[in-house]
């Protein structure tokens, strides 16, 4: 029999350490975090976050202090972030592909006094941290030596004498990094009242009915896991399930033993699941909704899960300026969205693409300490988002491309995304992938790793040599026996010639 919710839910909470409490006090024994071999209730999870707490405090993490997490999905991952937050730290989630360069312009940015991190990052982190003078780096040795133990550095004692710091709904919470390798790094720094009612706002669709559990494949260090995953887990008492890798053979034998009602993934999870052959037994008989964010979704994909599964893939865009914008292309609760041209008038005809302009309550109002930046993207109460798309017949915003992903060749603009397209529709063509990169004169092209179910098929060559479609394009075409199957290698490329796919 389910839990009935508590009534007390929808209790005005100022911080998210003040949720995390009542959660523990409501659900003490229901499971909070199931990461491999790892499974910790909310009690225990409450006094492995205290115990760690009460560690950082030991090595001078003050409240106020900025705290970077350098982890792959884990338990520590969820711990730190919640220990970080008990004491009032500003929280700075890092992108696990960072290389050295990368993590140096982000903490070139910001006043970071202490970095979470595991030995594996460590000849990444180490560079950085000792130019930045950075006091602190605490090494979660569990994650190096597979042991299933949670980071715990010692066995401090709580103390009663402690007393928290009471935080209020406008304390900064966390900082948001939404840029990479060009242009100007830009991020966002968000309270905590933000950062649960966008939580609030990715979960409240689908109707809870207690004893929820999640499975979850996309980085917790990027947004709609962070919001939709751990800050909706923690505010609806929703248990976590996290591998910390992406087992496609075992994904639907992990949900099936642990019941889980929610799959989140990114598109390259879905799009390697969608080729698995159709288990022999239904593993998807407890999933009540699936659901995708990262870089768009393919129609495809979308249909041949389906196929397979006998589960719809819902789509949902947003971003870490605005949180929740739409599902499945319509619009979230007091979200308002609008198309504009290169002009900046407004796009009202029906498949006319434009930029998309999006307005919604949970909308921050300009990025750090970059005021110009911040008056080119923030206008008039409309956040540009860069991304191109439409309005389809039925009134669903349909994205096609980010605008920056895009060459400028001759006076002509061409979109990766385009290219995509017109590649992927040929029938040889099993996977592919079109990056922005500069060749030795500095001039901009495109390229396209395309993975063929035949190699070397003669057909696709006239294709590409021959279609009106490709001709004269600025496209390089490289054939490969495969793309990249990890999530890191599978978005290094894309991040660091599109830093703007960062969003969600």
């Amino acid at each position: 029999m389910r839990t009935p919710l508590f009534p007390s839910l929808f209790h005005r909470f100022e911080s998210l350490p003040e949720v995390f409490e009542a959660r523990v006090q409501f659900f003490p024994e229901r499971e909070a975090v199931v990461s491999d071999q790892v499974r910790l209730s909310f009690r225990q999870l409450e006094e492995k976050v205290s115990r760690f707490a009460v560690y950082l405090l030991g090595n001078n993490v003050r409240q106020g202090d900025w705290a970077a997490i350098i982890l792959p999905n884990c338990s520590e991952f969820v711990i730190s972030f919640l220990a970080l937050a008990k004491i009032g730290a500003v929280i700075v989630p890092v992108d696990t592909s960072f290389g050295t360069p990368e993590l140096k312009n982000l903490f070139d940015t910001i006043p970071v006094t202490t970095c979470i991190t595991n030995p594996a990052f460590l000849p990444i982190v180490q560079p950085v941290i000792e130019k930045q003078e950075c006091a602190n780096l605490i090494l979660d040795q569990t994650c190096r030596e597979g042991d299933p133990d949670t980071l715990e550095p010692g066995n401090e004692t709580i103390s009663t004498n402690i007393t928290w710091p009471k935080l209020r709904a406008r304390t900064p919470f966390l900082y948001l990094y939404t840029s990479g390798t060009t242009g100007p790094p830009k991020g966002i720094l968000l309270d905590h009242d933000r950062v649960m009612q966008i939580s609030i706002g990715w979960r409240n669709r689908l109707p809870l009915i207690g004893d929820e559990k999640c499975y979850n494949l996309a980085p917790l260090f990027r947004s709609p896991a962070l919001f939709s995953v751990l800050g909706a887990g923690i505010y609806y008492g929703i248990t976590m399930i996290i591998p910390t890798e992406f087992r496609p053979e075992k994904v639907w034998d992990e949900i099936a033993s642990e019941r889980a009602c929610l799959f989140h993934a990114n598109p390259y999870h879905f799009g390697i699941l969608a080729k698995l052959t159709r288990p022999d037994k239904r593993e998807s008989e407890t999933v009540r909704l699936c659901y995708a964010t990262g870089n768009r979704l393919s129609l495809e994909t979308k249909r041949i899960f389906s196929e397979t599964f006998g589960l719809a893939i819902e789509s949902r865009y947003g971003t870490s300026e605005t949180g929740g914008i739409c599902r499945d292309g319509v619009p979230l609760s007091n979200v308002r969205i609008r198309l504009i041209d290169q002009a900046g008038k407004e796009i009202k005809t029906v498949n006319s693409i434009g930029e998309i302009l999006v307005k919604a309550p949970t909308m921050i109002k300009e990025y750090r300490n970059l005021p110009h930046c911040s008056r080119q993207t923030f206008r008039n109460g409309w956040f540009r988002t860069g991304d191109r798309g439409k309005f389809d017949t039925s009134g669903r915003l349909r994205i096609l491309s980010r605008i920056k992903t895009a060459v400028t060749v001759d006076g002509r603009t061409v979109y990766a995304d385009d290219i995509e397209r017109i590649l992927r529709s040929h029938k040889a063509v099993r996977e592919v992938m079109v990056i922005r990169e500069r060749n030795a004169v500095e001039a901009e092209n495109l390229k396209a790793v395309v993975v063929l179910h035949s190699p070397a098929d003669p057909d696709f060559m006239r294709f590409c040599t021959e279609s009106p479609l490709l001709r004269n394009l600025p496209c390089w075409i490289e054939i490969k026996d495969e793309l990249p199957r990890n999530w890191k290698n599978a978005q290094d490329d894309q991040l660091k010639n599109f830093p703007e796919w960062g969003k969600y």
